[in-house]
């Protein structure tokens, strides 16, 4: 060729479970990502450069981190986890002989970890998770915590010993043991924080996570509770990825945001 440029990149969109489905998802019509824009159509990613690229090498080392930042990012707001995996690449020639194109697929191998829960039925996210903002960034920290999100998510592991787990984590690395100063470096109230750690201190024979005495009698968490605890991890973990990468200032959350319907 004598000016090659990468026209589009395809990517399939693999669920990691069999059981997540896509099929009812609302799609937008188009997402910017870096220097890229990107389309959804039913399983699959269509990304069209804006800017130059010769070759497949260059698009994708600028694009692929931001594919895997999109994926982390996507299981942290939504709770589906699903892959990019590269199908095809279109290169063209800018100053071609009449009528030639150039368009070869490439195979892409991954290591997959596919899960252990047992499922009952099949699930669809409302909406495609969006694009990792610019500033997201997958930090072990913010890994270790997204991790206890998963595990719960998953049934593999209860509610409450996953609320207090999280809890522990974000008192620990942004507060350095102060739970005040942690809620003041995650911009939520302390009224949060103090809420998740007397719940996740309950001793819910369904949820359960405190150790008692023998004698003592259980103290189950109500269904707001629960759904409260459920929204309350999601949005720490969430304000944890703001902290972690410098994201612009947020409202700052309240127990008025995760106790309303």
């Amino acid at each position: 060729m004598n000016d090659p440029h990468v026209a589009s990149l395809r990517y399939r969109i693999d669920p990691v479970h069999e059981l997540l489905d896509f099929t009812g998802t609302s799609l937008p019509d188009e997402f910017e990502v870096g220097p890229f824009a990107c389309r959804v159509e039913e399983a699959e990613l269509i990304v069209t450069p804006r800017e130059h690229f010769a070759s497949e090498e260059e698009a994708t080392a600028v694009l692929e981190p931001k594919l895997r930042a999109w994926e982390a990012y996507g299981e942290i707001v939504s709770g589906a986890r699903f892959e990019f995996v590269q199908s095809s690449v279109q290169v063209v020639d800018r100053d071609p002989p009449p009528d030639t194109i150039s368009e070869r697929g490439t195979s892409v191998t991954r290591v997959r970890f596919d899960l252990e829960a047992s499922y009952n039925v099949k699930w669809s996210p409302p909406s495609f998770p969006p694009p990792a903002p610019e500033w997201f960034a997958e930090t072990e920290a913010l890994s270790r915590l997204k991790g206890v999100l998963r595990r719960q998510r998953e049934g593999r592991y209860p509610l409450l010993a996953a609320a207090y787990d999280v809890f522990t984590q974000l008192k620990t690395h942004f507060g350095g043991g102060d739970e005040r100063e942690a809620a003041r470096r995650l911009n939520v109230s302390s009224k949060v924080l103090i809420e998740v750690r007397k719940l996740s201190a309950r001793d819910d024979p369904e949820h359960g996570r405190a150790i008692k005495e023998p004698d003592s009698s259980p103290e189950p968490i109500t269904a707001e509770d629960e759904t409260f605890l459920k929204r309350a991890l999601t949005a720490l973990v969430e304000r944890a990825a703001h902290a972690e990468g410098g994201a612009p200032a947020e409202p700052r959350l309240t127990l008025g945001h995760l106790r309303s319907e």
